[in-house]
């Protein structure tokens, strides 16, 4: 007899069917699809980037969500900063049913104006609607510069609590960790509006690599 989690992994799979997600997130060309941003700022165009090392099957049933360019690791080329999102697998146990969960990938250029997969993690940005029943999305924004990369989330609802985490390149490690996490908490029932605002960095809790 099929249990419950056979029975719910049957109807996501079926689902994942319905909403077209792709099965192959890179093409016979090793190219990956970038969609436009049209909604971020500064905007991007669609575009089309070649990885050097290819993602194991694992990332089947994962769609694009956004992207946002940089030279995260400070050498002087392009890096690309590629948020990757499928519909959760009810082992996973995140969120509500149907929702979206998410994967950051990190894309270092290279020489040869390919891009290197350097890191993944399903960690750093949460579902879509792991935020509460206030903002429902936790993801807020993101952004990559020279040298780092910064997550934006936001939860609550009156209690509001927005945070950025700042991941900083390390090249001895040929990682990123996270420097500085910065908590804004608001309560829209203050008058007048205020925030306060907390700063923790490596000195409040120790080398967090981007894993």
């Amino acid at each position: 007899m099929a249990s419950i989690v056979d029975s719910l992994t049957a109807l996501y799979i079926d689902e994942l069917e319905k909403q077209g997600y792709n099965e192959d997130l890179v093409d016979s060309n090793n190219e990956v699809a970038l969609p436009e941003q049209k909604h971020s700022e500064p905007e991007y165009p669609s575009r089309k980037v070649i990885l050097k090392n290819p993602p194991s099957d694992k990332w089947r049933g994962w769609d694009v969500h956004s992207y946002r360019p940089g030279d995260i690791d400070s050498d002087g080329r392009e890096d690309i900063v590629v948020i990757l999102e499928r519909m959760c697998d009810p082992r996973e146990n995140e969120g509500i049913a149907g929702s979206s969960c998410r994967k950051v990938v990190l894309l270092t250029g290279q020489a040869d104006s390919t891009f290197a997969i350097a890191r993944t993690s399903d960690r750093w940005v949460l579902c879509s609607s792991c935020g509460g029943a206030g903002v429902g999305d936790a993801h807020r924004d993101y952004s990559a510069g020279t040298g780092i990369f910064v997550l934006e989330s936001h939860y609550g609802a009156c209690m509001r609590t927005n945070v950025a985490k700042t991941f900083r390149y390390d090249a001895e490690r040929a990682n990123w960790y996270l420097e500085k996490e910065v908590v804004e908490d608001q309560n829209c029932r203050d008058d007048p509006p205020r925030s306060t605002v907390t700063v923790e960095t490596e000195e409040d809790f120790g080398k967090v690599w981007f894993e």
